[in-house]
């Protein structure tokens, strides 16, 4: 049986001319056998309170739909 080679980083997006304050999509920057594919998880997060080493959202954080740093970080691979 062959093994397949896989990977998945959480991210937010990066946009010229948007700032802090600004909120992005967090996606989830799949690769698997040699393909990439970036997948919007569903939530939008200001990019300073994002922790990019642990992907995830720093904790007592909330988004503007007022949705916790615990439900978001639940809920990144299994929100539609």
């Amino acid at each position: 049986m062959d093994k397949y080679k896989h990977r998945i980083n959480f991210r937010i997006e990066k946009r010229n001319g948007k700032t802090d304050s600004d909120e992005m999509p967090i996606n989830a920057d799949i690769i698997f056998s040699g393909k990439r594919v970036w997948y919007y998880i569903g939530y939008r997060l200001q990019p300073f309170k994002w922790d990019s080493e642990a992907q995830r959202v720093k904790r007592n954080n909330f988004n503007a739909d007022s949705v916790s740093a615990s439900e978001i970080n639940k809920g990144r691979s299994s929100h539609t």
